[in-house]
């Protein structure tokens, strides 16, 4: 019995305040006066619970608003998350699109400057890895691309094609190892040709030990190989050594950084007969 009540010790006290408020009702309506006393008195018994009660009742209402309100915020933070990554998304896009831009207009200003036809074209493959460095372009014949077509940026020079067919045409880097180009050390006119050695990186050979060059000297195309107009930059000398015999060994790091090339200008030689890895018959 006493641990029932040590175990309901809170509604049995309820219970007997409630019981005794009635008692104390029907004995106000017999005995007026005592009954007011004895109001009185249960009134200050029952105060603090019932001021307990009225408090636990407004914690519980606001524990509920509060949790409403975190709700409310959760709904709302999660909506701004999607808007945040909506927009992110936009800016990403709109970031790309203005740098496409820039390159276009770079194009555009190129071919401007370029005393003879040129094609825009994209790349959409490039290989820098293996033992050839390429690249293939969304142009072919069928836009007047023919085989030994120079190929530049506004930066520099890219390199030649070495193939085409009516939709395609593949670019040979002046970095391949295969590949040749006629070039000139722009301060003091040496001349020499520039063959490929790694992705951004070309050799100027027969050069005479004599020659003047220096590290930093800029070198450009020098139009004698018949593919390249004379005045394209190539790159800037990085290292000078000595070569095999009498002459100089001259390492170059190219303008172009083939690692980033998207679009390219074709210097367009014009119509041609039957040319090898055309397509045609």
């Amino acid at each position: 019995m006493m641990s029932f009540f040590s175990e309901n010790r809170t509604p049995v006290l309820v219970v007997f305040l409630l019981v005794s408020f009635l008692l104390l009702l029907s004995f106000q309506v017999r005995v007026p006066d005592a009954g007011v006393r004895l109001q009185t008195t249960l009134l200050a018994i029952c105060s603090p619970v019932a001021r307990s009660s009225a408090g636990l009742v407004d914690g519980f209402g606001s524990i509920w608003r509060n949790y409403l309100h975190l709700q409310d915020l959760s709904r709302e933070n999660r909506a701004l998350k999607r808007r945040l990554v909506h927009f992110q998304v936009e800016n990403q896009l709109l970031q790309e699109a203005d740098r496409e831009g820039e390159r276009l207009r770079g194009l555009l200003d190129l071919q401007g400057r370029v005393e003879r036809p040129t094609l825009a074209a994209r790349v959409i493959s490039l290989e820098l890895a293996g033992p050839f460095r390429v690249a293939v372009l969304n142009r072919g014949h069928g836009s007047g691309i023919r085989v030994n077509d120079g190929v530049i940026t506004p930066a520099g020079v890219v390199g030649r094609i070495t193939a085409a067919s009516s939709g395609m045409s593949k670019v040979q880097f002046i970095t391949d190892p295969s590949s040749a180009a006629a070039a000139v050390v722009a301060r003091t006119r040496v001349q020499g040709m520039v063959v490929g050695r790694d992705v951004n990186r070309v050799e100027m050979q027969y050069v005479s030990a004599l020659a003047e060059v220096e590290e930093g000297d800029e070198v450009t195309t020098s139009g004698l190989d018949g593919i390249y107009p004379g005045g394209f930059k190539v790159g800037s000398v990085t290292r000078v050594g000595d070569g095999e015999g009498l002459q100089k060994r001259i390492e170059i790091t190219t303008a172009v950084d083939f690692w980033t090339l998207e679009e390219v200008l074709v210097l367009l030689a014009g119509p041609a007969e039957d040319e090898p890895g055309e397509g045609g018959s």
